[in-house]
């Protein structure tokens, strides 16, 4: 009894965390970010922070939006891991990590996840809807990509696909008026090749169910040190989701 409650309580240590992860550094800046934009959108803009996740109060409307996001987050998925299978390109084994620390990772992955949507979808579209939707859209996804620039492994094809999937996300922001399909895409996306699968990201893998390492010598094919969002594959799979809100925007 007294090992494990030994064992529980160096699962729960802060500091095995910050050494490991960084977790509880991602945590506190993304509070951060969360209580500055919010900030910045009541005193400066005069605005309530809610229309920050939905200009109309529509939960309904916006817990659709977080499902849709969440779906084609693992459309997106499917396809890379499709593409892998198909040319036994990965190789997947359980792990077991500790829960406690999973768990707290996982928390962590979801705050982080939705601070990004309301800086990067939300509140920088907003104040620069003055220069037009577009224009807005453009510089948000540049921002967005560039944020990432000093993760570990960043590269041309991890700036293109992180603007490319931002141009979609700030596509169903504006066109939904609600967070709804970014938040659910984003947190879908994270917890499933972070804490699911357990993709090595930016050199090291967090706290996962499985372990999950792409088999190839080729960085475009692996996505090199920043992990699967700089490899090919994601680009492949990013262009048939961005195909396919061109194609029901045309049709709308």
């Amino acid at each position: 009894t007294t090992l494990r409650f030994l064992g529980m309580m160096k699962d729960i240590s802060f500091l095995s965390m910050i050494t490991n992860n960084a977790e509880l550094i991602i945590l506190v800046s993304s509070l951060v970010i969360i209580i500055l934009v919010c900030f910045i959108y009541k005193v400066s803009l005069r605005k309530n922070c809610s229309l920050l996740i939905m200009k109309k109060k529509n939960f309904r409307t916006f817990s659709w939006g977080i499902l849709k996001g969440s779906l084609l987050a693992f459309f997106s998925l499917s396809i890379i891991l499709l593409i892998l299978m198909i040319f036994d390109l990965s190789f997947i084994t359980f792990t077991e990590s500790s829960r406690i620390i999973l768990l707290f990772s996982l928390i962590v992955t979801i705050i982080s996840a939705f601070s990004e949507e309301l800086l990067f979808r939300s509140f920088l579209v907003d104040i620069l809807r003055s220069l037009g939707t577009r224009k807005a859209i453009i510089i948000a996804s540049l921002s967005f990509s560039i944020a990432h620039v000093f993760n570990l492994g960043y590269n041309f094809l991890a700036a293109v696909n992180l603007f490319l999937i931002s141009i979609i996300l700030c596509y169903f922001y504006i066109h939904d008026e609600h967070l709804g399909v970014p938040v659910g895409f984003h947190t879908s996306w994270n917890v499933i090749i972070y804490h699911i699968l357990g993709f090595e990201v930016y050199g090291y893998a967090k706290p996962s169910l499985f372990s999950t390492r792409v088999i190839s010598n080729n960085y475009i094919i692996t996505g090199g040190a920043f992990g699967i969002e700089a490899s090919i594959l994601t680009t492949f799979s990013w262009a048939i989701l961005l195909c396919l809100v061109v194609l029901i925007k045309k049709k709308q």
